[in-house]
C-alpha cells in the first residue's frame, strides 16, 4: 500500500524549465466557466485542470495550474507553455473581458519577457 507522501510524489504537476510560448485559447462556448472546464479535465483523468488561467465572460480570472507548472494541453508544446483559456469569441471581447486580459498578458509579459503570445488553434 503506497503512503500518503508517495501518492502525493506520484501526482506531482511538474515545474516548467523554460517559458517560451504564451499560448491563448479562445473558446467559443459561451456555456462554459472555469469550473465546467476544470470538471472536465478531471474526468478525463487530469489531476488538475490542464490551463494556467481561464478568463470568463464577466472578465473573471481564474487560476488554474501556476504559472510555473508544466500546463497539460498540447503534449509537444506543455513544458515550454503558459497556457490562457478565453471564454468568448477573439473578435467580439467586450470590456469585461478584454481589459483582465490585456492586464494578464502584460503581467506574464513582464514575469516571462522572452515569451510570444501564439494563439492557441495556431500550434495545432
Amino acid at each position: 500500500m503506497k503512503t500518503v507522501l508517495q501518492f502525493l510524489k506520484e501526482t506531482e504537476i511538474s515545474k516548467r524549465e523554460a517559458t517560451q510560448i504564451i499560448a491563448v485559447l479562445f473558446l467559443d462556448d459561451f456555456e462554459a466557466n472555469y469550473s465546467n472546464i476544470r470538471k472536465d479535465h478531471l474526468n478525463r483523468g487530469l489531476i488538475e485542470i490542464g490551463f494556467h488561467f481561464v478568463i470568463q465572460l464577466d472578465g473573471k480570472i481564474f487560476m488554474g495550474r501556476h504559472a510555473n507548472q508544466t500546463g497539460n494541453c498540447l503534449p509537444e508544446f506543455d513544458s515550454k507553455s503558459i497556457y490562457i483559456c478565453v471564454i468568448g469569441d477573439q473578435d467580439d471581447l467586450d470590456m469585461e473581458q478584454s481589459i483582465p486580459y490585456q492586464m494578464l498578458m502584460e503581467k506574464l509579459s513582464k514575469d516571462f519577457p522572452s515569451c510570444q503570445e501564439i494563439k492557441y488553434l495556431d500550434l495545432l
